[in-house]
């Protein structure tokens, strides 16, 4: 079921654009009638995100490291120069090296949040004050199940995830009185790329038997959640976490 989210003209940016729930993103708000900015570390991922969009006006794509302070100020000066001001911003890109934190390097800790963490930070710091100038916009920011309840070899991603609901929290009341509303997306496991780098098949199965809607969840669950929260049917809600993890407990 296609659902009508009135984005048609919208600017829409979206970072990790290249693959997963990225990818994923880029079709949905296509769909819906974006202009989209995407941005991915690989640019052979984000031309094949391109080839696979609905889009009347062709993206701007940009191959970018969110860490990078002065490639996401480029990166917003190339949008407004293309687009004008962004209506949306979607912060998704994210790693997750799985390592035990006994055998992490400090290098490899610094590394994760500063993409999870940071990057979010370095974004909404570039494009939020159009945003605020404008007096409106929709601020999406991708966190994780491990987010509350951990995960194993994967302490430096746990502390991302969580630390991006505090910045979330903080930012929406931050953001109020310009009428930008800033949220939260946590999936649980999903089926893209990502679980299978450190998950092995049968794994994942044990997983899925957890949940209590009884199957795997896909992009297309978590877009839809990004989609109305970046519609104005979401326009009373900031400050939130949405999980989208077919009813897996919380701990």
């Amino acid at each position: 079921m296609q659902i009508d989210y009135r984005l048609t003209g919208k600017v829409a940016v979206v970072t990790g654009a290249g693959a997963g729930i990225g990818r994923g993103l880029a079709q949905g708000l296509s769909r819906q009638g974006a202009k989209l900015a995407l941005a991915d570390l690989d640019k052979v991922a984000l031309l094949e995100t391109a080839a696979a969009l609905e889009c009347q006006e062709p993206p701007l794509l940009k191959a970018l490291d969110v860490s990078d302070g002065a490639a996401i100020q480029a990166f917003t000066q190339e949008v407004q120069a293309r687009f004008g001001p962004a209506d949306i911003l979607i912060s998704n890109a994210g790693i997750y090296p799985r390592c035990l934190l006994l055998e992490m390097s400090e290098e490899e800790w610094d590394r994760v949040l500063e993409v999870n963490l940071k990057g979010a930070f370095l974004l909404v710091r570039n494009f939020g004050p159009a945003m605020a100038e404008r007096g409106g916009g929709r601020i999406v920011v991708m966190s994780s199940s491990a987010g509350f309840g951990g995960s194993a070899q994967g302490v430096h991603y746990s502390a991302s995830k969580a630390g991006l609901i505090g910045f979330v929290k903080a930012l929406a009341v931050e953001l109020a009185p310009y009428q930008i509303t800033v949220n939260a997306l946590a999936p649980g496991l999903t089926d893209t790329a990502q679980p299978r780098y450190g998950l092995s098949e049968a794994e994942i199965t044990a997983r899925v038997q957890a949940i209590p809607l009884g199957r795997i969840g896909t992009a297309e669950d978590v877009v839809q959640a990004a989609l109305w929260l970046a519609s104005e049917a979401a326009s009373y809600i900031t400050g939130q976490t949405i999980h989208v993890n077919g009813g897996l407990p919380r701990i």
